[in-house]
């Protein structure tokens, strides 16, 4: 075993210090690295190519720490094998399609965004679909993982009780923009003792799975709070944090304390005043100790949520990719 300094390497920033546990297997182009990652035993299978430079997986494993060997339960932080196939992002006035890649079914990479009018109408999300078909035969294919993300319902967190008791739906009701035809649905959140509950158009996921039988549906708030979770519980709990996230014309918030979620909120932003008006009014109302700006790397946003004026986030959390967020999810919940 010997230990690699990566400081100044691979583009990581020349302050941060990072020291790896390396194998290397003989006559062999793969190696293990192990470290220590917000207070988990990690490794990593990477590849070695000529003169020794190491391919480091997609997923972020440089962070301003100092990384030491310690011999403790192991935590994979790779890919999840079972990422989406092809991702469905509802919102309030746009369907955004997302196809990974596949080389043996001949798919590439592909990504669409259709705006239309009124979402839950079926006749519009009918008509981007059909679009979507034309413009890529691709999407004809057959799919065993299809995820529906709403991105900006109006949702409620609750506490886990009401969900036990079977209270929950009425609770609900009163709070969420609850109409005849609609379907209630609430997200376990993960390490929390809560729910996150939304209302969905039954007439909408039906016509979803005309297209897609094996579609799964699932809040973004959902998705984010437990990368957020990952990447919090072993921090010293110091009382609310608030994370923000804009992701297209839409801000999100949510509220941590002591380990659970406290709080959600998702607001319409139409410019960056908006953007700062909603952030400074929940701050001041809301006082949290901490400020956290949030992002997911390859998500389309209209503003930079760490680049307003007079206003300083006490922290960044860059997270990885939607379709790998889903897959951790969908892994940690199963």
């Amino acid at each position: 075993m010997f230990v690699i300094p990566l400081s100044g390497m691979f583009g990581v920033q020349s302050d941060l210090l990072v020291n790896l546990s390396f194998y290397r297997f003989p006559h062999m182009k793969i190696a293990f690295i192990y470290y220590w990652f917000w207070g988990k035993r990690c490794f990593e299978l990477v590849r070695i190519q000529p003169k020794y430079e190491i391919v480091l997986p997609k997923f972020p494993i440089i962070v301003g720490l100092y990384f030491v060997y310690l011999k403790q339960e192991f935590y994979l932080m790779t890919d999840p094998a079972n990422l989406p196939e092809l991702i469905i992002a509802l919102s309030r006035d746009k369907v955004r399609l997302q196809l990974l890649a596949d080389k043996d079914a001949g798919r590439e990479d592909w990504s669409a965004i259709y705006p239309i009018e009124a979402l839950f109408m079926e006749d519009q999300l009918s008509l981007a679909f059909d679009h979507a078909l034309n413009t890529n035969p691709s999407l004809m294919d057959h799919f065993d993982r299809v995820e529906v993300v709403l991105v900006d319902r109006p949702n409620l967190c609750l506490p886990k009780r009401y969900a036990e008791n079977d209270q929950w739906p009425e609770i609900a009701e009163r709070y969420l923009r609850y109409r005849n035809g609609d379907a209630l649905i609430a997200d376990a959140v993960p390490s929390s003792n809560a729910i996150l509950a939304y209302q969905v158009p039954i007439r909408t996921i039906n016509l979803i799975h005309e297209y897609y039988a094996k579609a799964d549906h699932l809040h973004l708030t959902t998705v984010v709070w437990s990368a957020i979770d990952d990447h919090i519980k072993k921090l010293p709990s110091v009382g609310l944090r608030l994370f923000y996230l804009v992701t297209g014309d839409s801000l999100i918030i949510l509220g941590e304390s002591g380990g659970h979620m406290t709080f959600t909120k998702t607001y319409f932003v139409s410019d960056s005043k908006d953007l700062h008006y909603y952030i400074l009014a929940c701050n001041k109302l809301m006082q949290p100790v901490e400020n956290w700006a949030v992002t997911v790397d390859n998500e389309p946003n209209d503003f930079m949520v760490n680049e307003l004026p007079d206003f300083t986030f006490d922290q960044t959390l860059p997270l990885a990719e939607l379709r790998t967020l889903i897959a951790r999810h969908r892994a940690c919940a199963s």
